[in-house]
């Protein structure tokens, strides 16, 4: 059976729809960011900021092949993997890719919530997340195989669609 795999921005909520499918059938839940920390012992800010983007990189590449071997599971993605082809192509042999599409404003909202300093650019959320997102939209939409726009959905909402179209289209079946 394949994995799901959960692409979107930062903030989309990737992770928390992640946790919620994996319980809905009955899947190991894994978070690339967590499992890189896990395999680091640094959260994934530092790694850029204290080791840079390659090794960051180069970590981020084994949690993927690493996680491209397991079954049954549900792939949350952290906000660069969409941007490595490599990363992409080995989870795309046997993964299901499902887009959590969401309005700039939503994740301007999430993030200040959050009260992180996502990026490195200076500037206000209100301006970076449209820039940012923007940049990486068209690659969001390549490689989905399923595209859900969660902005005005509830979590239960989003995973019932999500749920109909691998049901549909890809042979699962929820346990619930």
């Amino acid at each position: 059976m394949k994995n799901i795999v959960l692409i979107g921005f930062m903030g989309s909520g990737k992770t928390a729809m992640g946790r919620f499918l994996s319980q809905e059938l009955d899947y190991d839940f894994y978070d690339t960011d967590r499992e890189l920390e896990a395999a680091t012992g640094i959260k994934v800010n530092l790694i850029v900021k204290k080791y840079g983007k390659i090794r960051y990189d180069s970590e981020e590449q084994l949690v993927v092949k690493r996680l491209s071997q397991k079954e049954r599971a549900v792939i949350a993605t952290g906000g660069n993997f969409i941007e490595k082809n490599e990363n992409v192509a080995v989870l795309k042999q046997n993964s299901v890719f499902v887009y959590l599409q969401v309005d700039d404003n939503v994740i301007v909202e999430r993030l200040a919530r959050r009260n992180v300093k996502p990026f490195r650019e200076k500037g206000s959320l209100k301006e970076l997340v449209p820039r940012i997102y923007d940049q990486c939209r068209p690659l969001y939409e390549k490689y989905a195989d399923i595209i859900v726009n969660t902005t005005h959905l509830s979590m239960e909402e989003t995973a019932e669609v999500i749920l109909k179209e691998l049901k549909n289209n890809y042979g699962f079946a929820s346990e619930a």
